[in-house]
């Protein structure tokens, strides 16, 4: 591998550099301004906000608008904490709160009667008065649609009206909407858009206003449901929690029918069903946001208390059914308040201009690409066709090998119980840098009695179970998730295991016609089988249960009974010298710089074990043990070498989890030969509990053998 060239990055124009930096996620912005003083001043100044608007690199962004003694304070959900923004700690009183495109904008007041109107930016978090409403109005509820927000209140004269706000303008429109349908009390309404119609509802009625017919209307079927202002709208479709039935709800205005969202996790409610805690519903773009809290606190408690939140991705399916899954849910600490009001914000999106990036030359072009982090190349893709083609394109790869960029990827594959297909997913980064567990659809169902190899950016897979796969090899391409037919096996084999040892996998396995165990050889260079096929004399247990590690050029074996060894450059085949290898009973285990790692759950001893072959020395890794899960049961256990470093995957507890947690553990031999762990990160991934993982990989997405 060569050695990396100096950066062009730097070299570059400061407005080409702004170019660059208004496509990072903004998360990494408090990164990026270590790097120098001229990055720091980039990421703050008002010029890379303007950009990222012009380029449609919109992200969404959670606030809370806290109510305390002076006013309202605002914060930012950063990462797993609310952090506090300073700048905006007096917010004045408001009763009514919209988020269009990066402002939110508040209205009216909340005690009496009041003509208020602000609004926040928050791109620079700063708050600017707006002309006061035509009229005052206390008890407001408001919604945004077509570039206009309508305000609807309780005038002075105790009757209903609604005025119009252009955000365009930035003016109120003249005159005054009276409504010809009144609700029978009005205190605590709410409003949401739905199919260009505004609906509004006051316990225990709802009402219509359709702005392009200046016409009134009532819903019968959206009064049946006890629908609030914990409510929102997400593609026309209403949702909201049931508390009393721990559902979440749907209404399709256009077949004005109740639904209930199916596919969510029932244990996803138990904390919840511990309360009390006061349900929230937010749109968070095309996304729902559910978020619970503790409205009512001890009042001379100083302690935070917990908020629990999740994202739920939604799909309506054949038959008109929404389908929810959850993306991710977690925990934040919040200082305990009386009243808190979640707002999700996006950056604007005004018409794209032309990227000075694109001008540029294309090998300038890769220098750039190659830097960035793989999980922001689906979004890049979207930029134009160009970047998409560039973003897929094998001279990119190419590129991050050369400079040395590599990135682990983890995939699993996992048994879904109720399709009884086995599929892979894979285990990545959000922007926002949360883990994420996706089902990899382009990727078809596999056998799981296969067996899997990880080479490079490459996983190869041989044989199966069956009739239909007893010949079978393929080669998944990682890179664009694409499968390949490699040349069959040369003979019939089922219930596989093998493994890499310089540039050839051998692979083990029974005779589908002979009561025997042969071995073959796929050379991944020539991408062809070798001629020999080896008849195997040893006896050693079933392959399916057999453990297996490369170690020092050498491929261990080992059943429930005894170990053997085979020799790749003299072709032998030769028992364990020493039992020791037999003291543990290994599995699930991975191989870094030739010393074999395993999760030891056996018995509760809940340790990290490593064995040395040179030394034939089994000892513990040591550093870790406050750390390491608590767990029985190894179908949800696995590990991975990830470039010089080991992967741990775990459930909570159990064998069947809602929570995968997966955690990278960096390794230090020290001069006494103990070897210690430092977990770099640790993150947990919600997975369906219909989900039984089989298999567990990291892949070097650009790590190219040359």
């Amino acid at each position: 591998m060569t050695n990396e060239p100096p950066s062009l990055i730097t070299s570059l124009p400061d407005d080409i550099v702004l170019d660059i930096l208004a496509r990072v996620p903004r998360w990494d912005y408090p990164t990026l301004s270590l790097v120098s003083q001229h990055f720091q001043s980039l990421v703050v100044s008002p010029e890379i906000y303007s950009r990222r608007s012009l380029l449609r690199c919109t992200e969404n962004f959670l606030y809370v608008l806290v109510l305390s003694k002076r006013g309202y304070c605002l914060y930012i959900l950063h990462r797993k904490a609310f952090v506090h923004i300073s700048s905006l700690s007096d917010i004045p009183y408001c009763e009514s709160f919209v988020a269009v495109g990066s402002r939110i904008y508040m209205f009216g007041g909340v005690v009496g009667v009041s003509s208020n109107a602000f609004s926040i930016d928050c791109r620079s978090h700063t708050v600017k008065p707006l002309p006061h409403m035509p009229i005052c109005l206390t008890h407001t509820v408001a919604g945004f649609m077509d570039e206009k927000i309508y305000v609807f209140g309780q005038c002075s004269m105790k009757s209903m009206v609604m005025v119009v706000f252009n955000t365009k303008t930035h003016m109120w429109e003249p005159g005054l909407i009276k409504p010809d349908i009144s609700p029978e009390t009005w205190e605590f309404g709410s409003m949401v858009v739905m199919a260009d119609k505004i609906y509004i509802r006051s316990n225990p009625s709802s009402f219509i206003y359709a702005p392009k017919e200046s016409k009134w209307e009532t819903d019968e079927m959206l009064n049946s449901k006890n629908w609030d202002n914990d409510s929102c709208v997400v593609d026309d479709v209403l949702y909201y929690y049931d508390s009393y039935e721990d559902r979440l709800r749907a209404y399709d205005p256009k077949q004005k029918c109740w639904g209930v969202v199916k596919g969510l996790d029932e244990e996803l409610f138990d904390e919840i069903r511990r309360g009390p805690y006061w349900p929230y519903t937010a749109c968070f773009g095309r996304n729902l946001l559910l978020y619970f809290y503790k409205r009512y606190q001890e009042p001379r408690s100083r302690t935070p208390s917990k908020i629990w939140w999740a994202e739920i991705s939604l799909e309506r399916r054949q038959g008109g059914e929404i389908w929810g899954k959850v993306e991710w849910c977690d925990r934040v600490l919040y200082e305990q308040s009386e009243f808190a009001m979640p707002v999700s914000v996006m950056d604007e999106q005004p018409p794209e201009p032309t990227s000075l990036i694109t001008s540029l030359p294309k090998d300038v072009i890769f220098d750039i690409l190659t830097r960035l982090p793989r999980y922001e190349y689906s979004t890049l893709s979207l930029v134009s066709k160009q970047f998409r083609s560039l973003v897929r394109s094998p001279e990119l790869y190419e590129r991050r090998s050369l400079i040395g960029v590599t990135e682990p990827f983890f995939y699993a594959l996992f048994y879904d119980s109720q399709s009884r297909n086995t599929r892979w997913n894979i285990l990545h980064r959000k922007a926002n840098g949360n883990l994420r567990l996706s089902l990899i659809h382009s990727l078809p169902a596999m056998d799981d009695y296969g067996s899997f190899v990880a080479v490079g950016s490459s996983i190869y897979v041989f044989g199966g179970s069956d009739d239909h796969t007893k010949y079978r090899a393929l080669k998944i391409d990682c890179r664009l998730h694409t499968v390949e037919q490699l040349p069959s096996m040369p003979v019939p084999m089922s219930n596989p295991i093998a493994d890499i040892i310089d540039g050839r996998i051998y692979v083990i396995g029974d005779h589908y016609e002979e009561s025997k165990k042969v071995m073959v050889v796929f050379n991944t260079e020539s991408q062809l089988w070798e001629l020999v096929t080896t008849k195997l004399n040893i006896e050693f247990g079933h392959t399916c249960l057999t453990r297996y590690a490369v170690m020092d050029g050498k491929l261990y074996m080992r059943d429930n009974v005894q170990s053997n060894v085979y020799e790749p450059k003299q072709c032998k085949w030769e028992r364990e010298r020493e039992e020791r290898l037999n003291f543990h009973n290994w599995r699930n285990a991975s191989v870094v710089d030739n010393i074999l790692y395993y999760y030891d759950f056996d018995y509760c001893w809940n340790k990290l074990r490593s064995y040395d072959p040179k030394q034939r020395y089994w000892g513990v890794v040591e550093g870790l043990e406050e750390s390491l899960p608590k767990t029985r049961h190894s179908y949800w256990t696995g590990t991975a070498s990830c470039g010089g470093k080991l992967a741990l995957v775990f459930p909570n507890e159990g064998w069947r989890t809602s929570y995968l947690r997966c955690a990278e553990i960096s390794l230090e031999k020290r001069e006494e030969g103990e070897i210690w762990g430092k977990f770099e990160w640790r993150d947990q991934v919600l997975v369906d509990e219909n989900l039984y993982m089989k298999n567990f990989l990291a892949v070097m997405g650009d790590d190219f053998q040359r």
